[in-house]
């Protein structure tokens, strides 16, 4: 998945401000540029269908390891825990209802992403688990990949 920085772009028109390259791992995303925005499920829910007690996704469990690990990504992505419950609204209104597993990672309009992993919703760009959204930040911020 190398080469994924290459086809990541901004649409000029969406672009305000002297010419930045907010692609590098180590540039700071400009105050006037929208952050991708990560939805994670708060944990400690409520599943009625599965029984009584309180559970957590796993899946989102795992990005907030990455995030752990590298704490620098929090700077640059907007990040918002929804309840598990459905419809989740927020992020509804920002992919559609049939986009509502989690975690996804949802690009701001304007952006492109040419990667095979890559989805499209609302004319957004997407990326839904751990792997495709590990994957993706591992490009655009310059962090360790996943182990295969």
């Amino acid at each position: 998945m190398s080469g994924i920085r290459a086809e990541i772009t901004q649409s000029s028109a969406s672009r305000s401000g002297p010419s930045v390259d907010w692609m590098h791992p180590n540039a700071t995303i400009p105050a006037n540029m929208t952050k991708p925005i990560l939805f994670l499920l708060r944990p400690s829910f409520p599943d009625p269908r599965v029984g009584p007690g309180a559970y957590y996704c796993p899946h989102c469990a795992a990005i907030e390891g990455l995030l752990a690990y590298f704490p620098e990504l929090r700077e640059r992505l907007d990040i918002r825990h929804v309840d598990f419950a459905r419809p989740r609204r927020e992020i509804v209104a920002e992919v559609g209802e049939a986009n509502q597993a989690c975690p996804v990672l949802v690009l701001p309009s304007g952006w492109e992403a040419a990667p095979a992993t890559a989805r499209r919703a609302e004319g957004r760009v997407l990326f839904v688990g751990p792997e495709e959204i590990g994957r993706f930040l591992a490009d655009w911020c310059g962090i360790a990949l996943p182990h295969p």
